[in-house]
């Protein structure tokens, strides 16, 4: 040791998300250590507690209880020698471990032995649980060889918050005053401007100016803020992420963590810099490839500016990044369907890969069945080279479909559901999450999708905890996928509000029992993925070159197609083929039905359906609702593509009146029509569209609306068939009507097709 260096000090952190701060001195006259542990960024007083009673100081066979003065922790030793390194332990596990070398104060342990943020949430709530996790065994030598990939984030919960308040000083960005002061974060002498409303509907219902559609608020620069109010730019930052010592709800991640960044993330000037900012933070922790769930895909402007940032983001940083178009999994049907036709249209630019349901699991699967049943088609279109109504596209592109399922417990199906709807088209499938309903889904068709390079599993096991989904890492199956050998990846779902990285994402994998072997396997799944995308987009690019000669005709195109959907009839689209409308008994109606009945009315809709042929004929349904006559054509084209792979589904259009409550949908439904006026103009509406584009129908059982549909059927002079001697409205009108408009079973039922529409229009 030189002489004229009496101390010696070192600055480090008890954990790995630099909240505890830690300074470690040794004076070499006194041969003294000193520590001092600062919990001033912690929030929660049990954590503080907890570590006042768990920490010790261990020196040479000397072992201290720290002494808690406010929010710092105090241990000093002397008199020991210069050997004896100071180490810092927590229940007996190491976190710190310091000796003297040459000198200068050195570490003899790696970061990944200092809390992770996984540790630091358990226990915030929990300070009785087990933490410190095992950080024994070889694996830990290996850890910079592993999470190479980011497969399941979005693009406003990635950026950290340092980075994102950083890109909004550098663009001298405006920020709401209303937000900042419902947050307590004072903006005292500031310069007040003019801005526009940003709009988050989550929270719409408070009904601040500033989260209204267009509207003018006070706005201040957010540069003046850090330059002028320090304390408050500080408040700022934590006010967009969660703490690393609490856990939130979801409603709690929504209108306290999201609507702080909403203005942010959300600006268009923001977007190139934010893009670069993700870029240079995933450089630092050695991620390679990533893709960015995003909702504002589908908006020109937006997609214009980040497709120019993410190609300057790769030259720059290396990182390739690619985009999800993201779709809320509670949007109203009409309103998904648009988004659905414009990520036809989107998904042709080589940085957009493939579209994500996201948003809180409230509802089950089921519920947009139809959308992903919708989507999924497309995606099987694309995998085979077949040219898209919408589009014209016809390159051979595997589009990759994501749902958010089983992120909670409330529906433990939802996950299977998705399996089943993947496995039936043949698509590429990624279903975030799954830290639920795993004990039916890693059995059967998962194996299968799995060997055939269809499934990839993303487990994000610090949002789980961070969201109050989980309260311990065991609670995770992840070892029950990898076990299964099914694809695995483990990934962050933001980064940015969640205070992680890919180490800490691997640490939290290793404590839900991940060992060598099943992280040999997500490597390999990374670097399987990683490779075909980048084949992938490599013939995509040319294909793309080759179909627009300029960027700008796309996003030109794609301005014209988002004003088209507000005019888009699906039935003008569907002209060249016949509609051919089943309507008749749901809910209670089809109870009232007897059991013979309901076998016949199935075993003949299921004859139906398999003899027609899809190019020639389209359904439409006068109940869309999964339930009764509806689920069972449902159930027939579902049938019928188990037995036709390869063969072009049947288009099947639903007519919606804005009254309608439709808790779930049919589940091959891909286009609808919005029917205007009351419910009880239903069925005047939907048989004057019939009419108009020349179709037929037919009726089975029933009640009032059916009635209905008959009465209006003759008015207009629709061809249609009631189904005899079963319980409904059919039966009561077949004992008034005509022989024509009467059929009677499974083989009455083709017979009157085949007189309304004739033979054409079965398959041959």
């Amino acid at each position: 040791m030189r002489h004229d260096k009496m101390m010696i000090e070192l600055y480090c952190t008890l954990d790995r998300t630099k909240h505890i701060p830690v300074s470690v001195s040794f004076d070499a006259v006194l041969a003294r250590w000193s520590v001092r542990i600062m919990m001033h960024l912690l929030r929660r007083d049990r954590l503080k507690q907890f570590l006042t009673h768990h920490l010790r100081l261990h020196c040479g066979n000397r072992e201290l209880c720290f002494v808690r003065e406010g929010d710092v922790l105090l241990a000093e030793v002397s008199d020991m020698p210069i050997i004896d390194p100071c180490s810092v332990m927590l229940r007996h596990a190491p976190m710190i471990c310091v000796r003297v070398q040459d000198g200068q104060l050195m570490h003899d342990l790696a970061d990944y032995h200092r809390l992770s943020v996984m540790e630091l949430r358990m226990l915030g709530q929990y300070p009785h649980a087990h933490v410190p996790y095992s950080r024994t065994g070889a694996i830990w030598e290996r850890v910079h060889s592993y999470l190479r990939t980011d497969l399941h984030t979005h693009l406003s919960s990635q950026i950290s918050s340092e980075g994102l308040l950083e890109v909004a000083s550098m663009h001298d960005a405006l920020y709401p005053v209303e937000l900042l002061e419902r947050h307590g974060i004072t903006t005292e002498g500031l310069t007040r401007h003019a801005m526009r409303s940003t709009f988050f509907a989550p929270a719409r219902s408070e009904k601040l100016r500033c989260e209204q559609e267009d509207c003018e608020v006070e706005g201040i620069y957010v540069r003046e803020l850090k330059e002028h109010h320090p304390q408050a730019w500080t408040r700022f930052i934590e006010a967009l992420h969660i703490p690393v010592d609490e856990v939130h709800t979801f409603d709690m991640l929504e209108r306290q963590v999201y609507r702080m960044r909403n203005p942010l993330t959300k600006n268009p000037a923001l977007v190139r810099s934010t893009l670069l900012r993700v870029a240079q933070e995933y450089r630092q922790q050695g991620i390679d490839y990533a893709e960015l769930a995003v909702t504002a895909a589908f908006d020109t402007a937006w997609l214009r500016a980040a497709t120019e940032a993410i190609l300057e983001a790769e030259e720059c940083t290396g990182v390739q990044l690619r985009l999800l178009a993201a779709i809320p999994r509670s949007l109203p049907p009409v309103e998904m369907l648009h988004q659905l036709a414009l990520v036809k249209y989107i998904a042709q630019h080589p940085y957009v890969v493939g579209v994500d349901f996201l948003g809180y699991e409230a509802n089950k699967t089921q519920n947009f069945a139809w959308a992903l049943n919708h989507v999924a088609r497309f995606a099987a279109q694309q995998a085979r080279g077949i040219a898209t109504d919408s589009t014209g596209w016809d390159f051979a592109d595997d589009f990759i479909l994501r749902v958010h399922a089983g992120e909670n417990g409330k529906n433990p199906d939802n996950v299977s559901e998705v399996l089943d709807i993947a496995f039936r088209h043949g698509i590429r499938v990624r279903v975030g999450h799954a830290a639920y309903g795993h004990e039916r889904d890693y059995q059967g068709i998962a194996r299968i999708m799995g060997q055939r390079n269809q499934l990839i599993v993303e487990f994000n096991p610090d949002s789980n905890m961070a969201m109050n989904n989980i309260d311990t890492a065991e609670q995770l199956p992840i070892t029950a996928w990898a076990q299964a050998g099914i694809p695995i990846v483990i990934a962050s779902d933001g980064a940015g509000i969640y205070q992680t990285d890919a180490q800490q994402l691997l640490a939290a994998g290793m404590y839900a029992g991940l060992e060598d072997a099943h992280l040999e396997h997500i490597l390999a799944t990374e670097q399987k993925h990683c490779a075909r995308q980048q084949a992938l987009f490599a013939r995509k690019q040319q294909a793309f070159i080759t179909h627009y000669a300029h960027k700008d005709a796309f996003f030109s195109t794609l301005e014209q197609q988002t004003r088209h959907l507000k005019r888009y009839d699906a039935m003008q689209r569907l002209a060249h083929k016949r509609p051919l409308l089943i309507a008749g008994a749901s809910g209670s109606s089809w109870s009232r039905i007897s059991v013979n009945h309901q076998k016949e009315i199935t075993r003949a809709i299921h004859q139906l359906v398999h003899s027609l042929d899809p190019d020639k004929i389209y359904f439409a349904l006068g109940r869309i609702k999964h339930e009764g006559i509806g689920r069972i054509v449902d159930d027939a084209i579902s049938e019928y593509l188990t037995y036709h792979p390869n063969s072009r589904p049947f288009d099947v259009v639903g007519m919606i009146s804005p009254h309608q409550n439709m808790p779930t949908l049919a589940t091959h439904l891909n286009h609808i029509v919005v029917l205007h006026g009351e419910l009880m103009s239903v069925p005047t509406h939907m048989t004057e569209k019939l009419a108009l584009h020349h179709g037929s129908a037919l009726y089975i059982g029933g009640s009032a609306f059916t009635r209905d549909f008959i009465k209006r059927s003759e008015d207009l002079g629709i061809p249609f068939g009631v189904m005899a001697e079963i319980e409904g409205a059919s039966g009561e009108k077949a004992r008034v009507l005509e022989s024509q408009f009467i059929f009677h079973g499974a083989a009455g039922m083709i017979h009157q097709v085949r007189t309304m529409l004739g033979d054409d229009v079965f398959r041959v």
